[in-house]
């Protein structure tokens, strides 16, 4: 039998599927998630209404330490910065439809407990605490890790502590927190439960401690028993003047006024109503008998390995005096002279070291007085870690290098104790940066020292040239001078040697159009998006880092000259890039067809191509039919004057966005059933020839 098919003659060419044929791109989720610092993160976004696949692409700040992968959609790495990140995400399919999906994304600090120590409960008597946090990504989950908690109470997800004890003793456990994104932080308590009937009292004994006129005076009140927490009053008789009891702490303290002894009753009452008391004598010591210390703190510090030597002094009251330490701790390796208040040894171990010294006349009279010394690390932990040979600068150019040391206590000054750093250049007391415009070429040796705020020092023996002559030649490489529509190219910028300081530089794309119909091509652009890209060259370094690595750009799909332009700086200062410049020459070509398919009507079928003519012109496609097994076709070769519609999409404002890009819908109605066509050959002819030649089966 012998099959007819005819060709309606009309030939649609449509950009990105105008006219309702394609969807607009959305890219779901519409939101993303609030994320906590330096845990993992990875969110796949997903985007509908695109053609062939979509790539991807970001502008605004990702979170610091996330990318976008370009070809999955995924959003991955792990966040290294606290705080709120605004960015918009796009898509792109093959015929650069986009969609965006603009995102607010909060990277939180860690989660903390900040509650510190827990109440303690009584037996039988209701309990309930809450766990406070500040940081992570809510919501939050608590859980016991380890330990468990007193017998009858019970620890919530949301962190509350609650139910009837029915054992008395000390818990131990410790509570961990967990945020949305698996942040954790955990706290060891220890909960105390006392028994029913524990008795309150007053463990302080009588008489007090003595104080003396004008002289501040501190003494804190203990008890036991009950259940806390515990209130504190006088009941009876009074306070030596100038003292007053705190109803929290059970601290009397004050500055006496009124030398004398007094009698006074304290009570304690605990939160079940539980109550005890006390009788109490305080001495309060005339002024003019009491010894006061007068050496100030803190006191001088010192360094481990090297001999420490302070005496303590005092006046007032009756001598001799005796010295002795009544809290705290001192330095390891330095002791207190009972006799002559002084303090010598040598210092074992860094750290700052509080203490309380307590003088007594022979009188028995006392006064004390707390005290802090710092020891910084011993002089040889103090070490500079610059290299000893230094980047070369040159005559007349900006030059920036900075010294680094560690150990020892901060802050540093720096200083040269021998030899001279070249005219023009100097260095920075307290940033150890050395800079400035050298006037002169040659070697110059110098030894540089660091201080710390102990005293310690170190010294390094450093030499730096200053040269005549240029900077560092930039260069430029990976871009060819003639490429193909469609391709990415990758470039790199370098210099001949490394330079003394940071350079910032900005390569911006043009491009001159050499076709039928010479409009622009957005789609010639950086791999990061847009046609001006910046890259920086570290201090030190050879190699320019970009915002993407590597750094590449599209030829797009038209024919053309891609010049790329190139500016950089230095130290404020031009730094040159003379020979820099490229241009990349885009031929005219065979048109390209990137994909072939039919979808079948009611009436027939639809043959749709897909491709580019880098010319923005078309004359013609040819198609060639082959009946499927057992069948005929009265009409095997088809030719399709192209020249007029394509002309009028190319000139089309439409067209512009997709450079020389085309969809082409060839509609043909068929007799005689829609099984009789195997497959169809087809290609395009532009003024360059005939494109490669693509079957689309049916």
């Amino acid at each position: 039998m012998m099959h007819r098919f005819g060709w309606l003659g009309a030939v649609a060419l449509l950009s990105c599927f105008t006219g309702g044929v394609q969807a607009a791109i959305t890219i779901s989720p519409a939101t993303l998630p609030n994320w906590t610092v330096n845990i993992a993160y990875s969110q796949t976004l997903s985007a509908s209404g695109c053609l062939l696949g979509c790539s991807w692409s970001s502008t605004g700040t990702l979170p610091t330490g996330l990318s976008l992968d370009r070809a999955a959609g995924t959003i991955s790495g792990t966040p290294t910065a606290i705080g709120s990140f605004s960015f918009t995400v796009t898509a792109t399919d093959t015929l650069l439809a986009t969609g965006s999906q603009s995102y607010v994304v909060a990277i939180n600090p860690p989660p903390s407990i900040t509650t510190g120590s827990l109440p303690s409960g009584t037996v039988n008597q209701a309990y309930s605490q809450t766990v406070g946090t500040s940081g992570g990504t809510s919501p939050m989950s608590f859980s016991v890790s380890a330990g468990t908690p007193p017998a009858g109470l019970t620890l919530s997800s949301s962190g509350v502590i609650s139910g009837t004890p029915t054992a008395a003793g000390s818990f131990s456990f410790t509570i961990t927190v967990t945020d949305s994104a698996s942040a954790t932080a955990s706290q060891a308590y220890t909960l105390t439960i006392n028994s029913a009937g524990s008795a309150l009292q007053i463990t302080t004994t009588s008489p007090l401690p003595s104080g003396t006129v004008s002289t501040p005076y501190s003494q804190t009140l203990t008890a036991t028993g009950g259940t806390k927490p515990y209130s504190w009053s006088v009941t009876g008789g009074a306070l030596p003047a100038g003292l007053a009891l705190s109803s929290t702490t059970g601290t009397i303290s004050g500055t006496p006024t009124t030398a004398g002894a007094a009698s006074f009753t304290v009570q304690v009452a605990d939160s079940a109503s539980g109550k005890a008391t006390q009788a109490f004598t305080l001495t309060i010591n005339p002024a003019s008998t009491s010894p006061t210390i007068t050496t100030s703190s803190p006191l001088p510090g010192g360094t481990v390995g090297t001999a420490y030597s302070q005496t303590l002094s005092a006046t007032g009251g009756a001598t001799p005096y005796t010295w002795s330490v009544v809290s705290g701790a001192l330095p390891s390796g330095v002791s207190l002279n009972a006799s002559s208040g002084a303090l010598t040894g040598t210092p074992s171990s860094a750290d700052t070291f509080t203490f309380t010294a307590q003088v007594s006349d022979k009188n028995g009279v006392k006064a004390s007085k707390p005290f802090t010394i710092t020891i910084a690390g011993s002089a040889s932990s103090l070490t500079i870690t610059s290299g000893s040979v230094l980047l070369n600068g040159f005559v007349s150019t900006a030059y920036s290098q900075t010294l680094t040391a560690t150990g020892g206590t901060l802050p540093y000054t720096w200083s040269v104790s021998a030899g001279a750093l070249p005219g023009g250049v100097k260095l920075n007391a307290s940033t150890g940066v050395i800079s400035g415009t050298p006037i002169s070429a040659g070697a110059f040796l110098f030894t540089a020292r660091v201080t710390d705020s102990a005293s310690a020092a170190a010294e390094k023996h450093f030499a730096l040239t200053i040269v005549t002559g240029s900077s560092p030649q930039m260069t430029v490489t990976g871009v060819p001078t003639t490429a193909e529509s469609a391709q990415q190219i990758t470039l790199a910028v370098t210099l001949s040697s490394p330079y003394s300081t940071e350079i910032t530089g900005q390569v911006t794309l043009g491009f001159q159009p050499d076709a039928e119909v010479p409009k622009d091509d957005p789609a010639i652009q950086f791999s990061s998006g847009g046609r001006v890209v910046n890259f920086t060259i570290p201090a030190g370094s050879t190699h320019a880092v970009f915002s993407i690595t590597p750094m590449a750009f599209q030829t797009g799909t038209v024919a053309g000259t891609i010049s790329l332009s190139f500016t950089a700086q230095s130290g404020g200062a031009e730094f040159p890039t003379t020979g820099l410049d490229r241009s990349v020459a885009v031929a005219r070509t065979a048109a390209v067809i990137r994909s072939a398919s039919v979808v079948k009507t009611t009436s027939g079928f639809q043959v749709q191509l897909v491709g580019f003519s880098n010319p923005r012109e078309l004359d013609a496609v040819s198609l060639h039919f082959t009946p499927a097994s057992g069948q005929n076709l009265q009409t095997t070769d088809l030719k399709v004057d192209l020249t007029q519609t394509a002309n009028q999409w190319y000139t089309s404002d439409a067209a512009t966005q997709f450079g020389s890009q085309f969809l082409l819908v060839l509609p043909f109605t068929i007799q005689g059933g829609q099984n009789s066509i195997a497959s169809v050959n087809v290609q395009l002819q532009n003024g360059k020839g005939a494109s490669a030649a693509v079957i689309a089966n049916f």
